[in-house]
């Protein structure tokens, strides 16, 4: 008999969501369509009957998403609902009715293998684009085609056998649909073959603390459903049908990384102070409602970006005036209780969000088209003037601060502030009391906005580095590519001089400047923002405990000495390896501490 230790296998992939976990593997499919997909011919006279069945199909599609869509909204978060609704317009998308309708007709075909015909004519088209972002959305098309072949065939989708037991879902890549339709008292981990850092399933995976590794080759065909595999989402890696000693030794290090985590969960009170007494002031990125409640246990200084997206996304109707003050009313009082301030963004759409209420024009690459500030400012009337009137008139409840997104050129800004002075004369010749002034800033998104942010500063009350994009941008590297992992590099030398060059210019004007963003949480780059200057981060709610403990264990003095060498590095490799050597180091100095020494 083989010993299993023998047929052990190792599998190195991309940690995506932190955890560990342990349990018998399931496989779903991600195949284009339920199953075979019929075809027969349609005679001419029953070719309107048939549209017709093809147009319910889409219909019953469209609802069926709406209904996701909610349901995630209400369980996960509004940020995670918006991977979804591309879905929504695709089913009704005009070009592909339009061209599904025209086979029909010319071939005389039934409406099934219409939608199939079409379906791989989209994927292959939008597989032969430069535009990585496109092609990332391939999944969409994926989704949407299934989906309205499930009403067509009356099956449920043929994700797999029905999960009736805790398990590790296993899949080539997963559907957003899919994701979000498991059970997540029955997902222990995902274990994928595609898909990036950013990719759909790995935001749903953090959102839903599962752990997850993408990257994993050819995992399909080397599990089979029921085998036993291990995920460490921490490490990026699989091991598959593992030894008795190998499962035993990762239960011991999953207890560990529990015991580590509730550790410091236990210390999240405490000040947050650096060894030698500077002040870390740590606030919540918002983008989904179970971020609130997690952001007050986590006793964040406050919020220091909410989405306010939430109210557009989910609605085919624009929200009016009334319904806005409610919900940033509602925030501002949840955290005035601690004395926390709450930073309003702007409504910051385009790019890859695209409310329903709101009909914007297709453009090549919307990334760098209409988006943010820009996009706002042609939606005077509708969208921004109501949203100023809202966030000025919630400023009673509590202490709020407005921000503008995509900043790219004083006009802008300017025109930003005279447009905010115009609601608040609306409202004060409407007898409207404004308590207290209204801080105002910048997020700076576009490298462009460096080289002129003194002038920007003279405008603005604070500025916040939207650090997500701010790489995307200066590097040239889409973020949301599984192919552009490597080249999206937050540790390049160009980000951190542009970062200090930031520091340097808002201290000159004194301005406070934060750092937000996915490089805010990251507990590895604290001691680089601290000797840059921040001493304010605003980041997702789970980084919040890791962020406190990891400030109370250095210096600034020590982090200016590291920052000095990091300015001075040619390579990220080198950065990375700096950033290694100085933790290494503050563990061994806790060490010593905690013996006495």
């Amino acid at each position: 008999m083989m010993n299993r230790e023998n047929i052990s296998i190792v599998l190195g992939g991309i940690a995506i969501a932190r955890g560990i976990a342990i349990g018998p593997a399931h496989k779903v499919s991600t195949s284009r369509f339920p199953h075979k997909v019929p075809q027969y011919n349609i005679p001419g006279e029953d070719l309107n009957r048939e549209i017709k069945r093809f147009r319910r199909a889409c219909e019953k599609a469209k609802k069926d998403l709406q209904n996701v869509v909610e349901r995630v909204e209400k369980e996960v978060g509004s940020h995670e609902a918006d991977i979804i609704r591309p879905q929504i317009m695709m089913v009704e998308d005009p070009t592909l009715v339009t061209e599904v309708e025209e086979i029909i007709i010319e071939k005389n075909i039934n409406c099934e293998s219409a939608v199939e015909e079409t379906i791989e004519r989209f994927e292959k088209m939008i597989e032969s684009l430069d535009d990585h972002y496109l092609r990332e959305r391939n999944s969409d098309i994926r989704d949407a085609g299934r989906r309205i072949l499930s009403q067509l065939l009356f099956v449920d989708g043929d994700f797999g056998a029905e999960i009736d037991q805790p398990v590790i879902v296993v899949a080539k890549h997963l559907l957003p649909s899919l994701t979000v339709h498991l059970e997540r008292e029955k997902v222990l981990a995902f274990a994928t073959e595609k898909g990036g850092y950013n990719s759909h399933a790995a935001i749903l995976a953090r959102s839903m603390g599962i752990p997850a590794v993408t990257g994993l080759q050819d995992i399909c065909n080397k599990v089979v459903n029921g085998d036993e595999i291990i995920i460490d989402g921490n490490e990026g890696k699989a091991v598959l049908k593992p030894s008795e000693k190998t499962i035993k030794a990762v239960r011991k290090k999953e207890e560990q990384f529990h015991a580590e985590e509730n550790a410091v969960i236990a210390h999240v009170g405490d000040p947050t102070d650096t060894r030698d007494g500077r002040h870390l002031s740590i606030r919540a990125n918002i983008g989904r409602f179970a971020d609130i409640e997690k952001a007050l246990e986590y006793q964040a200084e406050g919020v220091g970006l909410y989405r306010t997206e939430f109210n557009y996304m989910s609605r085919n109707t624009l929200p009016d005036e009334d319904e806005l003050v409610e919900e940033y009313a509602d925030i501002a009082r949840k955290f005035s209780k601690q004395g926390g301030e709450v930073c309003l963004r702007l409504l910051d759409i385009g790019g890859d969000k695209f409310p329903p209420a709101i009909p914007l024009a297709h453009e090549d690459n919307p990334f760098i088209g209409q988006r943010g500030l820009r996009l706002m400012l042609n939606h005077i009337p509708d969208l921004m003037l109501p949203q100023l009137r809202a966030i000025i008139k919630a400023s009673r409840y509590g202490k709020v601060a407005l921000l503008y997104p995509m900043v790219t050129s004083v006009d802008d800004l300017e025109a930003a502030l005279d447009l905010f002075e115009r609601a608040k004369s609306q409202l004060i010749s409407e007898k409207f009391n404004i308590s207290e002034k209204i801080k105002q800033g910048i997020m700076i998104e576009v490298p462009s906005c460096v080289p002129i942010l003194e002038d920007l500063l003279d405008n603005s009350d604070f500025a916040t580095v939207g650090t997500n994009d701010f790489v995307q941008y200066l590097l040239a590297a889409d973020r949301n590519s599984a192919k552009m992992i490597d080249a999206y590099d937050p540790y390049e030398p160009a980000v951190m001089r542009m970062l200090g060059l930031i520091a340097e210019k808002a201290a000159g004007k004194n301005k406070p400047v934060s750092i937000c963003g996915e490089m805010g949480g990251d507990v590895s780059l604290l001691p680089v923002f601290l000797g840059l200057g921040y001493d304010s981060l605003s980041v997702n709610v789970q980084a919040i405990p890791y962020l406190r403990e990891a400030a109370r264990k250095i210096s600034v003095k020590d982090c200016k000495n590291l920052t000095h060498k990091v300015l001075k590095a040619k390579r990220s490799e080198e950065i990375k390896e700096l950033v290694r050597k100085f933790r290494a180091r503050q563990d061994y100095h806790e060490e010593l501490q905690s013996v006495g020494l």
